[in-house]
């Protein structure tokens, strides 16, 4: 199978948490986009995962309420993110725990990581700022023409 085009959005990649990991998708990507094909996709930055770990917040959805409480951890880069839901069951509530793990990527390591995959990084956008700062950058990739 080949493909023109191959995208993956709303911070799916972050999820990745291991380089090696990150490294294989790309490499993936490259083996099935065939020459001048794109690769478009989005990451949220370690500014926003350590801006989304510094406050507790408390949620109503219907009858449901949810507390968020999230940490940073800048050696790594890995942010975890965690839901205590209050699940109405009748007159009493049941909790259930979601966690989730995001890990952020610096340019530089991305256009590495793209290169030795035999992909090229074609442009970086901003998508979304908080205090000035990129919180949400899109990425677009190409596989160029003649390799492989």
């Amino acid at each position: 199978m080949q493909a023109d085009v191959v995208t993956c959005h709303f911070d799916a990649l972050n999820h990745v948490l291991e380089t090696d990991g990150l490294r294989r998708v790309f490499a993936n990507v490259a083996r099935i986009l065939r020459p001048g094909g794109l690769f478009q996709f989005d990451l949220n930055t370690r500014f926003m995962l350590r801006w989304l770990s510094t406050s507790e917040k408390l949620f109503r959805v219907g009858p449901h309420a949810f507390t968020a409480f999230n940490a940073f951890d800048p050696q790594s880069g890995i942010a975890t993110f965690n839901q205590l839901w209050f699940v109405k069951r009748g007159r009493l509530y049941r909790q259930v725990l979601v966690s989730v793990r995001e890990r952020s990527y610096e340019d530089a390591e991305l256009r590495r990581m793209l290169r030795e995959a035999g992909l090229r990084l074609e442009r970086v956008t901003v998508q979304r700022r908080l205090k000035g700062r990129p919180v949400r950058k899109v990425y677009l990739a190409v596989r160029p023409p003649g390799r492989w």
